[in-house]
């Protein structure tokens, strides 16, 4: 397992907003090429899944595949129309991301596909993390609200999805 620590995050230099999603594939793609590994599967998480779909671009001898999770806002002009899968006032941007998540796969299998790239995607609802200051995990009124919108009855924790992602990457 090969973790990349992106510019301007973690222990790298800079700040994130001297780097663009294109440089950030690249340097993902550096990494590949510079370690001479076989062909990889990609995983992004959140903004990841926009890095790894350009890496996987730039350097498509060395990926097997990609894995994205819960990929983050893709593009502004998907808003109307993924309001209509996720509506909540506030959260159209959210609802966009939610909504691509689930079509961008389909279309990148096809891009990427003939190139012999495997695509997955790992959409799995609200989960108890830290992810927006815990709100899911630490809000009792949230996660009522998740568990009364889910078939589990309740939220997801990490165990619910780590395993099957770990499959993914085997």
């Amino acid at each position: 397992t090969v973790a990349v620590d992106l510019g301007g995050h973690g222990d790298s230099p800079g700040l994130a907003a001297d780097f663009s999603i294109e440089r950030y594939g690249a340097d993902v793609a550096e990494v590949m090429r510079a370690l001479e590994l076989p062909p990889v599967v990609l995983v992004g998480h959140s903004m990841g899944c926009r890095v790894v779909v350009e890496a996987a671009l730039q350097a498509p001898r060395h990926t097997a595949g990609i894995v994205l999770v819960d990929g983050s806002q893709f593009s502004a002009e998907m808003e109307a129309v993924m309001r209509q899968r996720f509506a909540m006032p506030g959260a159209a941007h959210y609802g966009a991301m939610k909504g691509a998540v689930a079509i961008l796969p389909r279309s990148l299998a096809q891009e990427l596909g003939p190139r012999g790239i495997a695509v997955n995607t790992v959409a799995p609802g609200a989960i108890a993390t830290d992810f927006s200051g815990g709100m899911v995990r630490d809000n009792p009124q949230v996660n009522k609200m998740v568990a009364e919108h889910t078939e589990l009855g309740r939220a997801g924790v990490p165990d619910d999805i780590g395993p099957m992602i770990a499959s993914l990457l085997s």
